[in-house]
């Protein structure tokens, strides 16, 4: 799984680097590497879903960045940007 998701996070396919990273901490808890490992690929794929909000509200379709906006917020619940964005395009 830990080199599952290093490939996937080389093709920038951060979300299955996610999955990937998440069951390689499943299967070796204590793994240091493997948890800092997914949590990189989280920050990584929660800015690609911010930034594909970002986009898609820019183009007025609300209804899917709301749906990216909270991709970001789950992977990266600590984000104040991506809280204040998400609330702007539930306010629409």
């Amino acid at each position: 799984a830990l080199k599952r998701g290093v490939a996937a996070e080389r093709a920038q396919d951060y979300d299955r680097a996610v999955a990937e990273y998440t069951n390689a901490v499943r299967q070796r808890p204590g793994d240091v590497s493997a948890r800092t490992a997914l949590e990189r690929a989280r920050l990584r794929a929660a800015s690609d879903h911010f930034t594909r909000g970002r986009r898609l509200a820019a183009t007025v379709k609300p209804d899917a960045a709301l749906v990216e906006y909270e991709l970001a917020l789950e992977l990266n619940p600590t984000s104040g940007d991506i809280e204040t964005e998400l609330r702007a395009v539930r306010q629409q």
